[in-house]
């Protein structure tokens, strides 16, 4: 880690399969309530470009989702499993409403993944205190 990316991501998803994975869990958030927003559409290319994900494998993970919006998803290491659920929650908050469908979605990919209740909460904490640190700071930017 320490390489300039967004939490590391490249160092933790390093392989196609990790990587199709990723995408197809976000996606799978994106779509989840039914309003996939340029916002979340923008983020997921974002964090495609950070894992260094080809088109092909960006491609895969759409059409997996195309017919199917629960794919299921699969990661080797618990680590893999809590870097996603943080970038699949950021992804939530980016349009400012975490829904219920996105709450209901988060959980059942938490519970796919093996992941405890405490540490889905711990996880979502984390998240929602960055993303308020990060507009304090728009805020401070604003003063003037």
């Amino acid at each position: 880690m320490g390489n300039g990316n967004l939490l590391g991501i490249k160092d933790v998803i390093n392989s196609e399969d990790s990587r199709i994975n990723y995408l197809r869990g976000l996606i799978r958030i994106a779509k989840c309530d039914n309003k996939k927003t340029a916002d979340e559409e923008d983020y997921i290319c974002k964090i495609a470009k950070i894992a260094g994900a080809s088109y092909s494998e960006l491609w895969k993970a759409e059409d997996d989702q195309a017919d199917e919006n629960t794919a299921e998803i699969y990661f080797g290491t618990k680590q893999e499993k809590l870097l996603f659920l943080m970038q699949a929650l950021y992804l939530c908050w980016i349009d400012d409403e975490y829904s219920d469908a996105e709450r209901k979605e988060i959980i059942a990919i938490g519970d796919e993944l093996g992941i405890t209740q405490f540490e889905l909460d711990e996880v979502e904490s984390w998240v929602k205190q960055g993303i308020d640190w990060m507009k304090a700071g728009a805020e401070l930017l604003k003063l003037e």
